[in-house]
């Protein structure tokens, strides 16, 4: 069940939620636990954080500092994740609070801040993901359900072999297939390069440059839409350009492209976009909440990575010639 709320919660990382004074702080008092994590295939550890909204009378900064006011002591708090697939439950983990992650100093109480840590796969066989969150103490639960964002198929480029041109001023078009479950998805190309002293050419480094080309939204999660990324060929100088440090000590050699996807769910493009219009606008806008019974996202993304694609020989001989970029050094 998807809902909009005004809240006011503790920030978290990953997250940038601006302020409302919208609450009143004379209204009975009602339990609201906060929770945010995002599941992907590509990790192992997953984190879940889980607080809760406090109102009072007083200085809200001082209230911050009792742990009692923001979180739910480890002690009497249940997290867990329980993996569902064609309405059967198949296994069920139990999250453990974990304080080790380091964090800036802050408003909030330190060090009394957890996260709950889970090690489990993510399969894109369909599976559905429950989270849920009880209070020990008074039965209370949160919960919310997330379907995992599968792999983007890329249409082109197609081959390894063929390599990509980013001399001249054409577009080029780079084509993928969406995911089921995908809504929103982001292109990265990643760029390797050695380094190497020049009055050491043992010394050497491998680096990378990350270029975002471009994001894109689907009609639905359905999948199987064609979308197109198109961008300008010889941006690519102007990123490295931007990126790569002047260093007339060292001597660069290009390496591979990787195409690095990022799809998110339906959910966290709605997440999103209400933060993005919160940010261009004056008006209060409703948060976003995917979680039953509290506040928050749980939800899926999904990185693809499509990898050991070359530039041509025209764009490597530019690497050298072009005014943009040569001064970083680059040799054939």
């Amino acid at each position: 069940m998807k809902k909009y709320f005004f809240l006011a919660a503790v920030a978290i990382s990953f997250i940038h939620q601006a302020c409302k004074n919208d609450m009143d702080v004379l209204a009975d008092y009602k339990e609201k636990i906060v929770c945010y994590g995002i599941l992907n295939p590509s990790d192992s550890v997953h984190y879940i954080r889980v607080s809760k909204v406090f109102v009072g009378e007083g200085d809200a900064l001082q209230m911050a500092q009792v742990q009692d006011s923001i979180a739910l002591r480890p002690e009497n708090t249940v997290a867990k994740i329980t993996r569902i697939l064609n309405g059967i439950e198949m296994s069920t983990w139990i999250l453990s609070a974990d304080s080790t992650i380091p964090r800036e100093e802050g408003v909030f109480v330190n060090p009394h801040q957890v996260l709950y840590r889970g090690i489990f796969p993510v399969y894109v066989d369909g599976s559905t993901y429950r989270l849920s969150v009880t209070d020990l103490r008074t039965g209370f639960e949160v919960y919310s359900e997330t379907q995992i964002v599968r792999d983007v198929i890329q249409t082109s480029p197609v081959s390894v072999w063929q390599p990509l041109n980013f001399e001249d001023t054409t577009s080029i078009a780079f084509q993928f297939v969406t995911p089921t479950h995908g809504k929103r998805y982001e292109l990265c190309i990643r760029f390797y390069y050695q380094e190497q002293f020049v009055s050491d050419t043992s010394q050497v480094s491998v680096k990378y440059v990350d270029w975002i080309v471009g994001q894109a939204q689907s009609f639905t999660t359905h999948g199987g839409e064609n979308i197109r990324i198109l961008v300008r060929r010889d941006n690519f100088f102007r990123v490295l350009a931007n990126n790569i440090e002047v260093n007339p000590l060292v001597r660069r050699v290009s390496g591979r492209l990787d195409f690095i996807y990022t799809s998110v769910s339906d959910d966290m493009a709605t997440y999103m976009n209400v933060q993005v219009a919160n940010e261009s606008s004056s008006a209060d806008l409703p948060p976003f909440t995917n979680v039953t019974n509290g506040l928050g996202l749980f939800t899926s993304r999904n990185t693809t990575t499509i990898a050991n694609f070359h530039i041509d020989q025209d764009t490597q001989y530019a690497l050298i010639t072009s005014t943009v970029v040569q001064d970083l050094n680059f040799v054939r």
